[in-house]
């Protein structure tokens, strides 16, 4: 786990993936944008470490608004991150920004390509709860070993936990 204790220009955990694990759950509990209506972006570490950010990121997000149940999408191929977010997020320090519950699936090995799903909730810029749900694939077989948070503009603060699941 991981708590930045303030605001940081990316929150990173590195070495935690194994291959103890094929199945791992990330919990984001708090991030929360210097910069009210940052949006939340996501990224693997190698083992080197640096931030895997080469054009290999496939993904899809889908949220709605429930002040007015408006829908808003995100999604790309072949980018350099996974864009979490895309109305921005509140930087009020009493809704604890966004928020994460997140399967990475296979991030250890080389022999096939990194996958992730879940779902979010964050109040956005205006001020509304916004929630959903997201897929990312990482194209290429990078054996990622951690993961990079962090806002497109400004700073952020959170918390983050993460878990290897026993195959059984």
């Amino acid at each position: 786990q991981v708590d930045s204790g303030g605001n940081v220009g990316d929150i990173n955990l590195d070495n935690v993936f194994s291959a103890t694990y094929t199945n791992y759950l990330i919990i984001v509990d708090k991030m929360t944008p210097a910069t009210n209506g940052a949006n939340i972006v996501f990224r693997l570490r190698d083992d080197t470490p640096s931030t895997i950010s080469t054009s290999a990121y496939g993904y899809v997000s889908r949220m709605y608004r429930a002040n007015d149940n408006g829908l808003n999408s995100t999604n790309g191929d072949n980018h350099t991150s996974v864009i979490l977010t895309d109305n921005g997020v509140s930087n009020s320090s009493n809704v604890l920004g966004f928020k994460m519950a997140m399967w990475l699936h296979n991030p250890y090995t080389s022999t096939v390509y990194t996958g992730g799903h879940g779902t979010f909730q964050f109040h956005n810029s205006s001020g509304y709860s916004t929630g959903g749900y997201f897929q990312m694939q990482l194209h290429e077989n990078s054996s990622p070993r951690g993961i990079r948070f962090f806002a497109n503009t400004g700073n952020v603060n959170g918390r983050i936990k993460i878990y290897g699941v026993v195959d059984s």
